[in-house]
């Protein structure tokens, strides 16, 4: 499960990650075929250390990506994912404008199901419950 983000977002993005983590309590034993993956808008201050960090507080499970920026945009737009960058406060600081999705990504890394951000964590358990109850696990 992929969410895109940046660690100083205010209200989206440790709202969607809280959600990934309430998916993952909820799955039970199940939760052990589902990697939860965070991918940064913002690698200038979303360092390995920062992101390590971040992630921590939700789901211990989850990996943080970061990269360059120019890959970073490239596996946005793969998406279909938008991030744009507001004016800089006089501290430096500054807002992200983005979409806000889950992107459930299959393991032979095909595209399985999108999740708005609105979407709450339970129809996200029950859609992925539905998938383990077909599969001999």
């Amino acid at each position: 499960m992929v969410v895109f983000g940046y660690t100083a977002c205010p209200d989206v993005c440790p709202t969607s990650m809280t959600h990934v983590a309430s998916v993952m309590e909820q799955l039970g034993p199940h939760a052990d075929y589902v990697l939860p993956v965070f991918v940064t808008f913002d690698p200038v201050r979303d360092t390995a250390e920062v992101l390590a960090d971040y992630v921590s507080h939700f789901d211990t499970r989850t990996i943080a990506l970061t990269g360059t920026p120019q890959a970073i945009k490239a596996v946005q737009q793969a998406y279909g994912v938008l991030s744009i960058p507001g004016p800089k406060a006089e501290d430096g600081s500054y807002f992200i404008s983005h979409s806000a999705a889950k992107y459930l990504i299959g393991p032979d890394s095909t595209h399985v199901q999108c999740f708005s951000h609105d979407d709450a964590p339970e129809r996200i358990t029950a859609y992925l419950k539905k998938i383990f109850s077909h599969l001999a696990m």
